[in-house]
């Protein structure tokens, strides 16, 4: 469960952070617009592999916790 807490913080963080690129290249044109599709990307991907490593991390865990419990073998 930790593994997700720590995945949805990820993504909170990444949201804020493209939000206020965003806003400030919407506003200002701070960087060019093909820095600001690479840098897009990447927090997707980011977001993506954060995501997909604590899914699998939790059923890990889990598969774990039931061997322990000896509801599987």
């Amino acid at each position: 469960m930790h593994d997700m807490k720590t995945a949805g913080i990820i993504g909170i963080c990444l949201i804020v952070l493209w939000s206020l690129l965003a806003l400030g290249q919407l506003w200002f044109q701070l960087i060019s617009g093909e820095l600001f599709l690479k840098i897009s990307l990447t927090f997707v991907l980011i977001g993506v592999a954060s995501v997909l490593i604590a899914l699998i991390r939790r059923g890990y865990t889990e598969d774990q916790q039931m061997k322990r419990d000896r509801y599987i073998d």
